[in-house]
């Protein structure tokens, strides 16, 4: 889902990067709509247009030509923070989908789910996340004006949208947590993992400023 702001502003909502709560926040107090309201499949196991995670791309089909907003933005997040929580995501809706919950990201791509669950966290960072070019929030920033960080909201986000004239009196909410996941990374993170991580997402961390942390550093959440 893509959420647009009365024609002001545009939030692409980069998966793990608090997108959940800032979208029901903008929707909930900023007059926000989902843009598309659902998932569009077209027959596909995959949607062609993804109603959460809508890319710069994908929105452009669904609206055949650009949107009409003045600030795009999206949220980016630590490599090795957000590592950890699409590892801790993926087993949770492995476990889930294994229960009878099923949902359509687990179906179109099992093997990465399943990766999480018969291997280790170092085998899955190896095996999914340890490619040069890797990026957190690259298929949204690409068209967008504005990259705002996880670890400094909501500070961030309320200074943006009081300038675009939005009340926000209220607080952002927390919402969808990952399950599991547990707040300190050095017990997630092992030193080759960690080197993976910053090898694969070296254009983040120069782009956004974020430190290259050995494992002997504290990676805290």
């Amino acid at each position: 889902m893509a959420v647009l702001l009365s024609g002001k502003a545009l939030f692409y909502c980069v998966p793990k990067t608090a997108c959940s709560a800032i979208s029901g926040y903008l929707i909930s107090n900023c007059a926000g709509q989902w843009v598309p309201p659902n998932d569009i499949f077209n027959g596909a196991q995959r949607p062609q247009v993804e109603m959460k995670h809508t890319t710069p791309a994908q929105l452009r089909y669904y609206l055949n030509g650009d949107p009409p907003t003045a600030v795009r933005f999206c949220v980016t997040r630590n490599p090795y923070d957000w590592v950890a929580s699409v590892y801790f995501y993926a087993r949770h809706s492995f476990n889930a989908a294994s229960n009878g919950t099923r949902v359509w990201w687990v179906d179109a791509n099992p093997d990465f789910y399943k990766d999480s669950i018969r291997g280790s966290f170092r085998e899955f960072v190896g095996k999914h996340f340890s490619k040069p070019g890797k990026s957190v929030c690259a298929r949204w920033a690409i068209d967008c004006d504005l990259v705002l960080k996880y670890e400094q909201l909501p500070g961030n986000l309320i200074a943006l949208l009081e300038s675009l004239g939005f009340e926000t009196d209220q607080p952002l909410p927390s919402v969808n947590v990952t399950p599991g996941r547990p707040n300190d990374l050095l017990s997630v993170y092992d030193e080759e993992s960690a080197q993976l991580v910053a090898r694969a997402f070296e254009d983040d961390f120069v782009r956004f400023s974020y430190s290259h942390l050995q494992h002997e550093a504290a990676l805290d959440a």
